[in-house]
């Protein structure tokens, strides 16, 4: 049995990227119940993708039958129908692959990772996300992130190298940007990547809009 829940997510600080800002999140929960194992999604709709709760919440329990209906175990084949159930919404798709993922898992007695045969000392390492804000509130918000060794800034403001420089003030840690697409033409993307260059960023994700692919390479 498969059954979803919307539910809205508080934030501790406002998010704000080079698009929008937003105080609340509104994410799709997901509860896949059989053989008296229970594994759990989520799935975080992206408007920028045409994702919202509701059709998030529509595309699962759309595809709900068809897993249900599956063997579980087989993962492999449970994602190549999720991939021909679902179009478009992709956050959907995910959670419903994380709560089949995690049940599996949980049905054999073992962690996901091992399930999958990956050695956790050679992992990537994930980076934490910090949100456009004044040079003062991202300074805080970094020493809040102390335990994740790398971060991912948002830029994409006319603000954009002075939140680098408030980072650089606290921490020397590896910096990756994502504008999302919040550079207009790629003149100004150049300029702008050479000038964060200097801060020692790893790498720029989304330096334009994503259908400047020309400009972009």
């Amino acid at each position: 049995m498969i059954t979803t829940t919307i539910k809205n997510l508080h934030l501790r600080d406002v998010w704000t990227i080079s698009r929008n800002s937003s105080c609340v999140k509104e994410n799709v929960f997901v509860r896949l119940e059989k053989d008296g194992v229970v594994g759990y999604g989520e799935a975080a709709p992206n408007i920028r993708y045409g994702e919202t709760a509701a059709l998030t919440e529509a595309a699962i329990q759309k595809a709900a039958e068809a897993i249900e209906g599956a063997e579980l175990s087989n993962t492999t084949q449970v994602k190549a129908r999720l991939d021909a159930l679902i179009v478009g919404q992709n956050c959907a798709k995910a959670a419903l692959e994380m709560a089949v993922m995690d049940w599996a898992a949980k049905s054999r007695a073992v962690p996901l990772h091992r399930m999958l045969g990956i050695d956790t000392t050679h992992m990537p390492i994930t980076s934490y996300s910090i949100g456009i804000d004044e040079p003062e509130v991202i300074k805080r918000k970094t020493k809040q992130a102390e335990e994740f060794l790398i971060l991912k800034i948002k830029v994409g403001s006319p603000n954009d190298e002075a939140i680098i420089k408030a980072i650089r003030s606290v921490t020397d840690k590896p910096i990756r940007a994502d504008a999302n697409e919040g550079w207009a033409d790629k003149e100004t993307a150049v300029r702008k990547i050479e000038r964060l260059a200097a801060w020692g960023i790893e790498f720029v994700e989304q330096p334009m809009p994503a259908a400047m692919l020309a400009e972009t390479a």
